[in-house]
């Protein structure tokens, strides 16, 4: 995890009085090292806030700025004192959110300013203390209160850390990041390295785009670097004025309020129009004007005269909070029923015009009617109601299916869910693996399950969306898996679909012959089929599980679901940074559902015009030097036809215009 340096420091220097910016640093004895107790988060005492402010659209989870000054690494949970400055920290910047949205805040063992003072390389243990107790604390929270309600995160100095943290861990699931209306993770920067790595991390780019991190950091124009954005720095920020990232200047009549508040939540001094500001885009880091720096020193030592870190919120606070209402309005219009989205890639014309049986010497790898099927869901929780239609429907395909122990219990631990994976391949009764749905969960588990038991148990795996990260295990494993829908092939699924589906599980292997309103480029080729779900395939990247680390040719399928063209962009951007697009044999792009009806993220304006659609963008940002076939629109992912695709065996295709035909060897 990356080490967001010396975020903790920044708002000790406020939690005493608002507005008197003294720093006490008290020598009294405390911890001497972490500790690894684990917190109980039903118990309500240990919470600042729990459900505070009933009847608000969406839930806040706020993570505290250091406030522990103490002699000790980490703050006691037993430390009533430190527990009032806790409050009286979150009480300074409550007032942005709480007219919006319910409230929750865990005391956690956060990690003390002495830690700071340690080597960089001796920082990690602490913080991974205090993010162990914001974990367990957000999932708690997720189990026991969210209840599918919209989620804003919000921290500032070692808050913001925590909310990166929490994006890394919980977000690249689909159904959670669904819910996500907003991060305000403030006062420490959105690296595009961060971004590269973990691309759940979305940055914002404009006043109302949801699901996406507001950041940014605060100077005077002379200043040329400090501590926390360094010289050379490439960060991701937003204007909180004008909402813009790039350089344009927004004026001080455009900044309804600066508030400096007290440890009640109380505003001791406002001012309208105290300050502009503008983007300094070389760094990344947003440059206040018409103040004098004079009147707000720095308070952080090494901090230069006119660092206005420790004002971040407090100059644009009523802007914040005006802001925090047009995202919570934008998110609930969004995901409204009557919300418009469109589909696009889901107008190809696709025909089985035959299947291909599996030679007779791999035939034991697929399944004979009888057979024991594993129904797990080693990602999100399923329903009952999807677990159930899942072994009816496997008995209606003659199948004999086999629930796992903790497939759909009320609640359940990663180590369950690893075990009923674990068990899944480890039993040589069972002859595959059925996944009910996907969601959020399968890199946890790939994280913790050697590649070596994957290859011993040699059974396939069927699913798609989040369980993509195990078709590319089982591709870096050399085995074969099935892409295709999970509890919805006996619900919902049209019936040629369902029928190539379970051709395939018996080995008998769909040729394709499609028609897309897309264009291609024309050309033959072949690989192993590889990828799956966009934005999971980039969250698989060099790990060990990489399967676009394999020597052999490679054909690509992507497709993707709720995510603007900005974003798909965004993958893609990584993808190709990676080699991914350049060393493939030919790329298949699927389905991409759900996109915005209103265009908001088609933001080629600035690239020769705005892209009327992602295969628009595609061509011209990705295509311009790609000499190898390129196939539009091929039914799979997550629209209501989803046709089946064999990972990792070698297949070919031929894409002649916008016809194209897919078959296995």
């Amino acid at each position: 995890m990356k080490k967001y340096a010396l975020a903790a420091i920044i708002i000790c220097c406020m939690i005493l009085t608002g507005c008197d910016y003294n720093i006490t640093i008290n020598n009294n004895t405390g911890k001497t090292g972490n500790e690894s107790s684990t917190i109980d988060y039903s118990d309500k005492n240990n919470w600042a806030y729990y459900e505070a402010g009933d009847d608000k659209p969406a839930d806040l989870f706020i993570i505290c700025p250091t406030v522990d000054t103490k002699d000790e690494y980490n703050m006691s949970m037993d430390d009533e004192t430190i527990k009032e400055n806790f409050i009286g920290a979150l009480n300074m910047e409550r007032g942005i959110y709480e007219g919006s949205t319910r409230m929750f805040a865990p005391f956690y063992r956060q990690a003390s300013l002495k830690v700071y003072g340690l080597g960089a390389s001796e920082w990690e243990p602490y913080l991974a203390t205090a993010y162990e107790d914001v974990s367990d604390a957000f999932s708690y929270y997720l189990e026991n209160e969210n209840n599918d309600r919209p989620i804003i995160l919000a921290g500032f100095s070692q808050g913001a850390d925590m909310c990166y943290r929490l994006l890394e861990e919980y977000f690249d699931d689909s159904s959670l990041a669904d819910r996500l209306v907003a991060v305000y993770a403030l006062g420490w920067p959105c690296t595009r390295e961060l971004v590269e790595k973990y691309p759940q991390i979305k940055p914002a780019t404009g006043a109302t785009d949801t699901g996406v991190v507001i950041s940014f950091d605060c100077e005077d124009p002379e200043v040329v670097e400090t501590f926390i954005t360094p010289a050379g720095t490439k960060s991701y920020t937003i204007n909180p004025l004008n909402w813009k990232t790039d350089s344009t200047p927004a004026s001080k009549e455009e900044n309804i309020g600066a508030c400096f508040t007290d440890y009640s939540g109380q505003i001791t001094k406002a001012q309208r129009n105290l300050c502009g500001c503008y983007i300094d885009e070389d760094r990344g880091v947003v440059k206040v004007t018409d103040i004098d720096s004079s009147d707000y020193p720095p308070v952080i030592p090494n901090l230069p005269d006119g660092a206005y870190h420790i004002y971040d919120y407090q100059f644009f606070y009523r802007n914040l909070q005006q802001n925090v209402q047009d995202r919570i309005n934008a998110y609930i219009q969004a995901h409204s029923p009557e919300a418009d989205t469109i589909d696009e890639g889901v107008d190809t014309e696709c025909m089985v015009t035959g299947y291909k049986s599996i030679p007779a010497n791999e035939r034991s790898y697929f399944l004979e009617e009888g057979d024991k099927i594993a129904v797990i869901s080693p990602s999100a929780l399923p329903s009952r109601k999807q677990v159930d239609a899942t072994i009816e429907g496997l008995k209606d395909w003659g199948f004999e299916p086999v629930e796992g122990k903790y497939v759909c219990p009320q609640t359940r631990t990663i180590d369950e869910l690893i075990e009923d994976f674990e068990w899944a391949l480890s039993d040589p009764s069972i002859k595959a693996i059925f996944c009910v749905r996907g969601g959020y969960g399968a890199s946890q588990v790939m994280d913790s399950v050697p590649l070596d038991i994957i290859r011993q148990a040699n059974k396939p795996i069927i699913g798609y969306s989040d369980i993509t990260v195990y078709h590319s295990a089982w591709t870096v494993s050399s085995l074969e898996s099935v892409h295709g829908c999970m509890s919805a092939s006996f619900t919902s699924l049209p019936t040629e679909c369902a029928a190539a589906e379970f051709n395939m599980l018996k080995g008998r292997i769909p040729v394709y012959s499609c028609i897309s309103p897309e264009t291609g480029i024309d050309g033959t080729a072949e690989g192993i089929m590889i990828g799956g779900n966009l934005s999971t395939i980039t969250s698989v990247l060099n790990t060990e599980y990489d399967c676009t680390k394999t020597n052999e040719p490679y054909i690509l399928f992507i497709e993707e679901v709720g995510e603007n063209i900005q974003h798909i962009h965004r993958y893609l951007t990584i993808l190709k940074h990676n080699g991914v697009l350049d060393n493939a044999s030919a790329i298949i792009f699927g389905e991409w559902t759900e996109l915005p009806a209103d265009g908001s993220g088609n933001f080629g304006d600035t690239r020769g015009g705005k892209y009327e659609s992602v295969a628009d963008m595609i061509r011209r940002e990705f295509l311009t030097d790609i000499d190898v076939p390129v196939a539009f629109g091929f039914p799979a992912g997550h629209a209501d036809v989803n046709y089946p695709l064999l990972m990792g065996r070698n297949a070919q295709i031929t894409v002649d215009g916008n016809e194209y035909t897919i078959e296995w060897q």
